[in-house]
């Protein structure tokens, strides 16, 4: 069973659904909106997670 993260429907019919694939496992969406607030929010966490990082590395460096 395939769950839309976003919403939380219950995807049914697979070859119909909006997909994203990310670090080997495919995530399966009732609509193109859902699919566009999930990459929404995983690039917001991806960039603060780099800013962290980077963050973190220029305290190493002083």
């Amino acid at each position: 069973m395939n769950i839309d993260p976003v919403c939380g429907m219950e995807i049914t019919n697979k070859e119909n659904a909006e997909t994203f694939e990310y670090n080997g496992k495919t995530y399966y969406f009732c609509s193109s909106h859902c699919l566009n607030q999930f990459l929404s929010v995983l690039i917001t966490l991806t960039s603060e997670i780099n800013k962290s990082e980077n963050d973190y590395y220029l305290r190493l460096m002083k």
